[in-house]
Formats: C-alpha cells, structure tokens, sequence
C-alpha cells in the first residue's frame, strides 16, 4: 500500500516554509532517538563483552581502522555511509 501526502493548492510560500520546518524537526528528533539507541547497545555490547573477559577496547579500535581503510577505499563522490555497527554473529563455532 502507498500513500501520497496531498497539500491544499493553495497553500504559500510561508506555509510551505513552515511545514518543511516541522517535518525536519520530527526527522531530527527520529535519528537522535536513534542515535541514543546506537549508543546504548555498544554500552551494553561494551559490558558484556567486558564481563566476559574480552579487550573491549582493542576490538573497538580494530573495528574503527576496519571501516577506517574500507572509507578510503571508496572511490571519491561515494557518499553511502559504513555501517553504523557491526552486528554480532549468529554463528555457532561449527559453523551451522
């Protein structure tokens, strides 16, 4: 299903300003609720990692030379962003 946000015809120019206002300020607050979520699993992720005996912070410079080297290797104008976290694996040792 789609839908198409549909305005008056006869909105102006101050409404329209003012409507694209608001909806970049709801944009806005959405990627920062997100950001704290980000953040709260890499603490969590931290602590476990922590309490299970792991160098937390050996492995999150590992990881920010990784997406460092693979940023350089993008050809020049590539705006994709690097993942914003690597996920953990799901994989048993076995592999299966």
């Amino acid at each position: 299903m789609t839908f198409i946000a549909s305005w008056r015809a006869d909105r102006g120019d101050d409404e329209i300003v003012a409507s694209n206002i608001e909806n970049q300020k709801r944009k806005d607050a959405v990627a920062a609720i997100e950001q704290q979520r980000v953040e709260l699993r890499k603490d969590m992720y931290r602590a476990l990692g922590q309490a299970s005996g792991l160098d937390t912070d050996k492995m999150e410079a590992d990881i920010a030379r990784e997406e460092a080297s693979e940023q350089a290797a993008k050809p020049p104008g590539d705006t994709a962003a690097a993942p914003a976290q690597a996920k953990p694996s799901t994989e048993t040792a076995g592999g299966e």
